[in-house]
């Protein structure tokens, strides 16, 4: 690749075509309006509003990312997802920062070619837990959830609970094929909802990266879980599963995760990462995120990371430090992190070339990351992780000490990109990928990072042991994990319930055991066991008949091992 030629005007890019293989030529790019289709992600303690043309958050005001929900403040101002890559030989590229994203509504058929009206798939369908419950006690069903498009590809089980593959289908069977709710078949939710969309690169012309399209399509899945004690509450999680339509394949591929990160007021933040987290994260530059739009004293911090990124290429490396390299299915993880916070070289990325630079670790005029200061000194080493010190300590290099003097950088706007890769993709082939953006409040500015890190551990160890499953409304996490085992918490039966039901859980070792159970709102309404207790398996009822319908929470106590679960009471 000769990255000069990619940095050409749109006019010498054009005539690149001409050496461009003719079956790449033969699909044709559709004349697609921007996509409208829109939900809001509201779930836990967060509200974010959800969009399909490749962005989030933001496409004209309202900007949301608001938490706590219900507050007002916001973390978030825009978001969007890159993806760049050869193909026949060529980079293509989608990507964008704000409204002008290069992704329009629908799938394409098997030809790669998109819809002749994306209008007919411009939709977002978002599915709650209880919107299921409500349909199998009630037989009421939500018009997301009649509708629900199993066969575009939006998850689904059968009666069995088994995924639904529709692959060998032709395009048109597919396109038509809703859920049949009266067959036992049910969306195939993670935790608490789902909002999920389908989207493609071959709508329109690529305008901001003045680039051919890659040829993909996209399935976005959004969902969040409730726990009003855990960090999880403030979290929300997003999955990409992106198919190659084109007849050839597409190497040396990135994806990339772009956050214009307003942490309340939006001009006086910092940033950081964390490498051996895969994390980016916003913080607050003092301890006072003053104005209108700010938290006020102790503000949070905001992080995303991947939790899983593509499966890697052959590449000699233990991507997911296992301990072992180039083993099947090898997931990345984040592999670069970058932001650009005032203009000039950190400035937005120009044409393709420019995003895809900047996913592997380059500044828009070619050079690489490098250590200290703002990093751009080509005689310090080259990193993939800017400011990737620790503020909270003062460590170099972040942005309290850019130096090792403890220089600070002047607060500001920031934005920033965790990126994933390289990867291939086969014809007729997929990649996927989740990431999760992650928020903690502690005492002050500093701790606020320091909860943050703890936040990113336990979303991750709760995904990496099948957290947000579709049976359950909640799943279980150990919050404080002790030396020993923890309390095995069973589920409860009936489930949902009506006025009683029991709850089952395992001592393995003599403990002081407390099992509580709070309301949504997290206030504790009934202690139903607080005494020593044998090793042993045990079951205690549950009386629920004089509490209003809802979701409820049991949790057990053990030492230093703790365990929650939900319920949902149903009158």
């Amino acid at each position: 690749m000769n990255p000069s030629f990619f940095r050409a005007t749109s006019v010498i890019g054009a005539l690149t075509l001409l050496l461009w293989p003719a079956s790449l030529l033969a699909q044709q790019i559709s004349t697609c309006p921007r996509s409208q289709g829109e939900a809001y992600l509201e779930a836990n303690n967060v509200r974010a509003r959800i969009l399909n043309t490749g962005g989030l958050f933001y496409r004209g005001e309202p900007h949301v990312y608001e938490i706590p929900r219900g507050s007002g403040k916001h973390s978030l101002f825009a978001g969007s997802l890159w993806i760049a890559g050869q193909v026949g030989g060529n980079l293509r590229v989608a990507a964008a920062s704000y409204s002008n994203n290069e992704f329009w509504a629908g799938p394409l058929d098997d030809g790669a070619n998109p819809p002749v009206d994306c209008r007919t798939y411009d939709r977002v369908y978002s599915v709650y837990k209880t919107d299921i419950i409500d349909y199998e006690t009630r037989g009421i069903a939500t018009e997301d959830l009649r509708f629900w498009p199993t066969g575009l590809g939006a998850p689904t089980l059968d009666a069995e609970s088994n995924l639904i593959d529709l692959s060998g289908q032709s395009f048109s069977l597919r396109a038509e094929r809703l859920i049949n709710l009266s067959a036992g078949e049910r969306p195939a939710l993670r935790g608490n909802q789902s909002v999920w969309w389908v989207m493609n690169d071959r709508g329109n012309y690529h305008n901001t990266t003045d680039s051919e399209p890659l040829g993909i399509e996209v399935h976005g899945l959004a969902f969040a879980a409730i726990n009003p004690f855990s960090a999880i509450d403030n979290a929300t999680l997003f999955q990409y599963r992106v198919l190659n339509k084109n007849a050839y394949p597409i190497r040396e591929a990135y994806v990339g995760v772009f956050l214009d990160v307003d942490l309340g007021n939006f001009d006086d933040d910092y940033i950081g990462s964390d490498s051996v987290r895969g994390m980016g994260y916003v913080y607050n530059a003092d301890d006072d995120d003053d104005g209108g739009l700010g938290y006020g004293r102790a503000p949070p911090a905001l992080g995303i990371l991947f939790l899983e990124g593509p499966i890697a290429d052959i590449d000699l490396k233990d991507n997911d430090r296992d301990g072992l390299v180039d083993e099947p299915n090898e997931r990345l993880r984040t592999t670069t992190f970058g932001s650009y916070p005032t203009p000039g070289i950190y400035h937005e990325p120009p044409l393709g070339i420019g995003y895809y630079d900047f996913m592997r670790g380059r500044w828009r005029d070619g050079s690489r990351f490098t250590v200290g200061g703002n990093g751009t000194d080509d005689s310090n080493p080259a990193t993939n992780f800017v400011y990737s010190g620790d503020p909270v300590t003062g460590a170099f290099w972040s942005e309290l000490n850019i130096d090792g003097r403890g220089t600070s950088s002047d607060p500001g706007d920031r934005r920033l990109v965790i990126s994933s890769g390289p990867f291939s993709i086969e014809p007729g082939e997929e990649a996927d990928f989740t990431f999760a953006i992650v928020w903690a409040r502690g005492s002050d500015n500093l701790d606020s990072v320091t909860e943050l890190r703890k936040a990113a551990d336990l979303v991750r160890s709760a995904f990496e042991k099948g957290g947000w499953d579709s049976s359950r409304l909640y799943p279980p996490v150990v919050t404080q994990p002790g030396p020993s085992p923890a309390a095995a918490l069973g589920y409860n039966f009936p489930e949902p319930f009506s006025d009683r039901t029991t709850i089952r859980y395992r001592v393995p070792n003599y403990a002081n055991v407390r099992l509580a159970i709070f309301d949504a709102l997290g206030r504790e309404v009934q202690t139903l066991v607080n005494e020593p207790k044998e090793k042993g398996e045990y079951a205690i009822r549950f009386d629920g008949a004089n509490l209003p319908s809802g979701v409820y929470f049991y949790k057990i106590d053990m030492g230093r091992a703790t365990a929650m679960r939900s319920m949902l009471l149903i009158k």
